[in-house]
């Protein structure tokens, strides 16, 4: 009677619990340092990482066009806002205090757009 040889090694995986489909990216290297160094961080392998991170992740919404202009006003409201006060025109020019109203009243505008958007969420 003939027994079989076990030759060792690690046993088959069946075929519902083995990984077919590979999804591949692409990064530059600030972008992979920084996944590195999540994953490091994290204690778990790669291949976990980014499964977790895949279907456990937080996935932001694009921004729509209306906020992508909002935010593009807020920043020069900004700046507009610091040449301000660094030129101290504020106190001496009527002009001034007049754009810095409408400053104010943009971010005001800017502010309760996006209180009702997350509100809404």
């Amino acid at each position: 009677m003939k027994t079989k040889k076990n030759k060792g090694g690690r046993p088959k995986v069946r075929e519902t619990r083995r990984k077919q489909f590979r999804v591949s990216i692409a990064l530059d290297i600030i972008d992979k340092q920084r996944l590195d160094y999540n994953i490091k961080k994290s204690g778990l392998r790669r291949a976990d990482y980014l499964r977790e991170a895949i279907f456990d992740g937080v996935i932001r919404e694009a921004l729509t066009q209306e906020e992508t202009h909002l935010i593009r006003q807020t920043y020069k409201l900004g700046q507009l806002l610091a040449l301000l006060f660094t030129q101290g025109r504020l106190n001496k020019d009527v002009n001034a205090k007049a754009e810095f109203a409408k400053a104010i009243a943009a971010i005001n505008e800017i502010s309760e757009y996006f209180l009702t958007k997350i509100s809404r969420k």
